[in-house]
């Protein structure tokens, strides 16, 4: 028998004589999915948990890394809404928590009422919308290069798109963008978002913004809705990650 011979059964004793069982005699073509799919599944890694890996020697060792030690970074998936129909509020409630000191949303959004504006609310933890202490400024050039700007003081919202144009008169989606949040849980720090938008204006301009909001008071948020200033939204997706910290 060829000591690269594996038998039906595996390798025991009484199949074949261990002498003849070399370090390289198991290569892929002798592994069945099942040394995979056999095993328990988990659904969650500690920081302990082992991978298997060949290193970058030449002659590609064997050996394991735990996960506590692979890189790290990036964005973690948290919560998503999605409305197709008209809707008078859709809220992202028990989103934000201590795991992450800022947020990534991005967003689309198309009310049933021309020039209604896309409205961004935080949440208290109770939940329940926050509507006092928005400042906020929008640059936003149009596709002609004109130049305009939105701005707020001691609001009671925060304007994500200005007038754009509604289900009927614009194809999906009339207005989009993305936010970066940042310590809305804290209660030692205010809370800031920085916003680029794109939209469709019920003048006929492709409007494209870019801004921020500054929350003048330091209360602890556990998210925020979207409403549009008159009557409903019609159409909406929506989606917020958290950015790892390290």
């Amino acid at each position: 028998m060829s000591k690269t011979t594996i038998p039906t059964g595996g390798i025991t004793a009484d199949a074949i004589d261990a002498t003849l069982v070399t370090d390289d005699a198991i290569s892929d073509e002798h592994l069945d999915i099942t040394a995979i799919t056999g095993q328990t599944a988990i659904t969650s890694l500690a920081d302990t948990d082992k991978f298997l890996v060949s290193d970058a020697s030449d002659s590609g060792n064997l050996k394991y890394v735990e996960k506590q030690y692979l890189p790290s970074g990036g964005l973690q998936f948290i919560q998503s809404q999605s409305v197709s129909s008209n809707t008078s509020q859709i809220n992202f409630d028990s989103i934000f928590s201590s795991t992450y000191a800022h947020y990534l949303f991005v967003w689309d959004a198309t009310s049933n009422t021309d020039g209604a504006d896309i409205h961004f609310n935080f949440r208290t933890t109770a939940p329940g919308n926050h509507q006092s202490s928005y400042y906020a400024a929008v640059n936003v050039v149009d596709h002609l290069g004109n130049n305009d700007k939105y701005v707020q003081s001691n609001d009671s919202k925060f304007i994500l798109a200005q007038g754009p144009y509604n289900q009927t008169s614009r194809d999906f989606p009339a207005s989009s963008g993305y936010c970066i949040i940042q310590n809305p849980f804290s209660s030692s720090f205010t809370a800031t978002m920085h916003m680029q938008n794109s939209y469709h204006a019920t003048n006929g301009d492709f409007r494209f913004g870019s801004g921020g909001l500054y929350m003048n008071t330091q209360t602890q948020f556990g998210g925020f809705s979207i409403s549009a200033s008159a009557n409903d939204i019609n159409n909406m997706t929506g989606r917020v990650y958290g950015i790892v910290n390290s």
